[in-house]
């Protein structure tokens, strides 16, 4: 509620201090913000832990990492 007071004041009063908070300088958000990929990245999941060469049911580290 705080929040939406100050906003209202700082439109009335036209500060650009208060109202920089949410926007970002076009500039500044092309050279900061990482887009995300307009194509889909497929990312490897691991099968089983690097300790043997297949899935071992019996063991707690491939277990946690195909949970």
């Amino acid at each position: 509620m705080f929040y939406k007071i100050k906003k209202f004041i700082c439109k009335i009063f036209n500060i650009k201090a208060c109202q920089c908070d949410d926007e970002k300088d076009p500039h500044e958000e092309y050279y900061l913000d990482v887009p995300e990929p307009e194509i889909p990245v497929h990312v490897e999941k691991k099968d089983h832990c690097d300790s043997h060469t297949r899935f071992i049911k019996s063991c707690r580290d491939c277990i946690a990492i195909t949970a």
